[in-house]
């Protein structure tokens, strides 16, 4: 394309060829109804699992959005990544700042033993330093945000609708973690 979307055609601007027809201006030889009836049967019938089998897909590129965030290669203001990723990850139940924090840490020293329980959630956990404790408190107030929206979700919808919706795409998405986790950190030259 050129200057202002006007199409090159050989090399010459449309403006200067005259008209280039892109739509075409006759009916087509078949119908819609006999290109449905070329398909066959089986690909029009709705399977729940497969649906939410795509959303799961979908909220593994928000999850791999978040954690470009997390590695502030999002975008170029630091602002911006901790404000984006705080959200998305927070709507994947993962606390952003917190497991930013320890993804900094496992990136420069994997392994690592603590003489007590690391958890993401515990500000005063062996992770985290002092100067870091606020960030983790922001990362478990986002998940409480997040799961007091849910809560109030399965109390209007259904804890079945919540779910089906929300639950299996989730379930769906850490299966995807795994597989990656596993296939990015099993090579024999790590």
């Amino acid at each position: 394309m050129g200057a202002g979307g006007r199409m090159l055609v050989d090399g010459i601007k449309e403006e200067n060829r005259g008209s280039v027809n892109r739509v075409p201006i006759e009916k087509p030889p078949f119908t819609l109804g006999q290109i449905k009836q070329a398909i066959p049967p089986h690909c029009f019938r709705r399977s729940l699992l497969r649906s939410f089998s795509y959303v799961g897909c979908i909220l593994t590129g928000v999850w791999v959005i978040a954690h470009e965030c997390g590695h502030h290669a999002f975008s170029d203001y630091q602002w911006v990544d901790d404000t984006v990723g705080l959200i998305l990850h927070s709507a994947l139940l993962v606390p952003y700042f917190s497991w930013k924090i320890s993804h900094r840490r496992h990136h420069s020293n994997t392994g690592r033993y603590y003489d007590r329980l690391a958890s993401h959630f515990n500000p005063y956990g062996p992770i985290y330093s002092k100067r870091e404790r606020l960030q983790v408190y922001i990362s478990d107030a986002g998940i409480v945000a997040v799961i007091y929206v849910l809560y109030k979700i399965a109390a209007t919808k259904g804890l079945a609708w919540l779910l089906c919706t929300y639950g299996v795409p989730l379930l769906i998405v850490n299966a995807f973690l795994v597989l990656i986790t596993y296939l990015q950190h099993t090579h024999s030259a790590l």
